[in-house]
This record gives structure tokens, C-alpha cells and sequence, in this order.
């Protein structure tokens, strides 16, 4: 697994969210004075809706903590975390909404299929395990990192740095999953309910010769309304057998993928600005490859060092996909090329409006907007309109974290 000295520490900002600064605070600690709780179970317990639960980051707290209410806890010292050996479980209550901010080591998980949505927020923690699947979970992780395995249904994952990430089917709902600016080992998606958008993440497969995709769609919302969008992600695979720094051709699969899709049905799917690249060789495998011939998928502007680009999309449009290798950062996936090689339409062009760069550091997204320097702010969610018109009621919301 990639070693990283990213500090995951930082003071949570919401701005226009629903999380209240009103609530009482309650503490948590070993001192022993009055208003104070030894354990976290038991000021969750003491807790109403609305709380901000503030725990003490000297020691371990050794427990199973189970949250059914609308509560906040939070690191009780800035720029520290709070350690707990133990799972926490968030109950199904339809309407709660759970912040765990400035956490260690501890796993997260649902309770079941809930009754109606439950928001779960996961900010600036250190993380053993996420585990939300259930049904009526709505999961935001911004800023973590999760040393073993990530399960969501339904949320946005965002600035965080993670081992292996599954999105698994929901029934209920057909909001858009965003997967941005991460980095991720080994990530599978199967969601035929959800659209999604996956910009701007580095995706760092390091496989064998009996595993060979970086990135694996089994399953996408193929109906009309909505857009599957992948864009301006850097994926790197190595499907080849490697002993002892050898790279030994005659085991590398040739039909390695980047980005693999089952289906047919490309109507909404969108894969623009990405760079794919083959570690060891060009001689192998394919950048994106479909299960079976797929029509009307829009493919543009993808750089690519492999065999081959694509397989099963001959019957979908293909525009500007450009064989190249670029060199790259091992911790961002920032290349050291494709600056301005990207589509060049409104919404996939850089925040300072210039067309569009070939990677994670390219486009609306990118990367270096979600991994700021300490003393800078980062917005991890800017829900706003690419177009105003005159007479028009706009909303803008915008959620933000301070590195201390």
C-alpha cells in the first residue's frame, strides 16, 4: 500500500449545509469534572439532537459506539485526532445526520437498511475500515484516509486517499455519486441506480498477471437523464508479473485495461481528458475496453501509452484520442505534460478558464483544489450553475475545509 506523509488534520467549515453550531457541547475526557463523560457511548447517549460531542485526543478509547441521533463529533483539540479502537455504528433513522471529524483508527459502518436517508459525514479522520452497505445511506468522506476496504451506496468521496474502493447497488435512490481528486489503489463500481462522476482521481492499480483492470464498471444507470462522467483522471495499471524489480514479458496479460466497462449501452457515458498508462511497456493491453460492442459512448481527448485505446467501441464516438506518455507525480498523478490538450467545451475547462488539462490537475475539479497547503482553504463541494439567466433564481452551496 502507498505510504504518504499528508497531514489529514484540519478545522471543519460548513458553509449553507445543515449541520447546527447550535447544540450544546459536551465533553469528553479522563478528568473527572462535572459535565464531563469517561466514554464516548455515554455522552452519545446524553446527547440531543444537534450535539457536538468533543473528545479528548490523549489516550485510546477502547469501545463499540452506536449513534441513532443528529450529532457532531469532533476532535477535541485542532489539528489532533482522537483515537478509538472499536467500530461505529450509525443506526436507521430516517432524517439523522452523523459528523465524525478528526478521528483515528476506528471503522465506520452502517446499521442495516435505514427507513428514509441518513447523511454520514467522515472529515480529516484516519480510518481502519467504511462500511455503508445498506440502503438509505448517504456517505461524504472529504479528507481521509481508509487503510482497508471503502463500501458506499450512495454519497461523494472527495480529497481522500484510499485502499480499495467498492460502490455497490442502491434501490431506492438515483442521486449522482461524485468520486473526485483521491488517490485509489483498487476501485470496483457497480451501481445500476446511480449516475456518477469520477474526475480527477489517481488511480495507482499495481496487479498481477490475473488481474487486469485499474478501474472495473460492472454495472452503470444506462437510462436517458442523467450523465456517467469520467474525466481528467490519471490511471496507471500494471498488470504484469513483476519478481524481485524484474518485469518478465512473457506473463503480462495483453489484455490489460485501464478502464474496464460491462455493458452496451453508452448513451450517457462520457470519458473525456484522462491520461492511461501501461508502467512497464506499450506493448500490452488496452487503455478502455467494453465487455461488448458499445454504441453511442463519447470518448475525447484521452492520451494514452498501451497497445491500443480501445476495444468494443468502435460503434461510439471516438475524437482526439492520442497516444502519448507523459511522466508523472507518484503522490498526485500531476503530469509533467497535456497542458491546454483537453476538450475544449465550458464545462470540462480549467478553473481559470483555459482549456482543459490532460490529467488529475485539469478541469473544474482538479486535483490541487482538494489537497491544499496548510493555512489554505479547500471547497471540497461547490454545488452551483455553469449558467445564469436574467430573471432566474440561482442556488449556490459550498462546503469547505481550513488546514490548520
Amino acid at each position: 500500500m502507498k505510504t504518504t506523509n499528508k497531514t489529514m488534520k484540519a478545522l471543519l467549515i460548513m458553509l449553507l449545509v445543515s449541520l447546527t453550531t447550535m447544540g450544546t457541547d459536551l465533553q469528553v475526557n479522563s478528568s473527572g469534572m462535572a459535565n464531563t463523560y469517561l466514554t464516548i457511548q455515554s455522552a452519545v447517549d446524553a446527547a440531543s439532537s444537534g450535539d457536538n460531542i468533543y473528545v479528548a485526543t490523549v489516550g485510546t478509547y477502547s469501545e463499540n459506539v452506536s449513534v441513532n441521533k443528529t450529532v457532531n463529533i469532533i476532535a477535541a483539540v485542532a489539528d489532533e485526532l482522537f483515537t478509538i479502537s472499536g467500530y461505529f455504528t450509525i443506526g436507521q433513522s430516517s432524517g439523522i445526520e452523523v459528523s465524525i471529524i478528526g478521528m483515528n483508527n476506528g471503522n465506520v459502518q452502517s446499521d442495516g437498511h435505514a427507513s428514509g436517508k441518513v447523511k454520514v459525514n467522515l472529515v480529516s479522520s484516519l480510518l481502519s475500515s467504511v462500511d455503508f452497505s445498506h440502503n438509505n445511506y448517504e456517505v461524504s468522506i472529504y479528507d481521509c484516509e481508509v487503510y482497508n476496504n471503502t463500501t458506499i451506496r450512495n454519497g461523494q468521496i472527495k480529497g481522500c486517499i484510499l485502499n480499495d474502493l467498492d460502490i455497490t447497488n442502491e434501490t431506492s435512490t438515483t442521486d449522482t455519486i461524485k468520486i473526485m481528486a483521491n488517490y485509489i489503489i483498487d476501485f470496483d463500481y457497480s451501481s445500476s441506480t446511480h449516475y456518477f462522476e469520477i474526475c480527477n482521481n489517481f488511480i495507482d492499480k499495481n496487479g498481477s498477471w490475473d488481474s487486469d483492470h485499474a478501474i472495473y464498471i460492472s454495472a452503470y444507470n444506462t437510462s436517458a437523464g442523467g450523465t456517467n462522467l469520467i474525466a481528467n483522471n490519471t490511471i496507471l495499471y500494471r498488470m504484469d508479473y513483476i519478481y524481485n524489480n524484474y518485469w518478465n514479458s512473457s506473463y503480462a496479460n495483453s489484455s490489460s485495461v485501464g478502464l474496464q466497462i460491462n455493458g452496451s449501452i453508452g448513451i450517457n457515458l462520457v470519458i473525456v481528458n484522462n491520461f492511461i498508462k501501461n508502467q512497464y511497456s506499450s506493448s500490452y493491453g488496452y487503455a478502455v475496453r467494453s465487455s461488448s460492442s458499445m454504441s453511442n459512448a463519447y470518448l475525447a481527448n484521452n492520451h494514452y501509452y498501451c497497445s491500443t485505446f480501445s476495444r468494443n467501441l468502435s460503434t461510439s464516438t471516438l475524437l482526439d484520442n492520442v497516444s502519448a506518455n507523459y511522466s508523472y507525480n507518484a503522490n498526485t498523478g500531476i503530469l509533467s505534460g497535456g497542458s491546454g490538450l483537453g476538450l475544449d467545451m465550458l464545462e470540462y475547462r480549467n478553473i481559470d478558464n483555459t482549456v482543459n488539462d490532460i490529467g488529475t490537475n485539469g478541469g473544474p475539479h482538479a486535483w490541487s483544489n482538494y489537497h491544499t497547503t496548510t493555512g489554505k482553504a479547500a471547497i471540497f463541494d461547490l454545488d452551483l450553475p455553469f449558467q445564469l439567466f436574467i430573471g432566474g433564481t440561482h442556488s449556490i452551496k459550498a462546503k469547505a475545509i481550513h488546514k490548520n
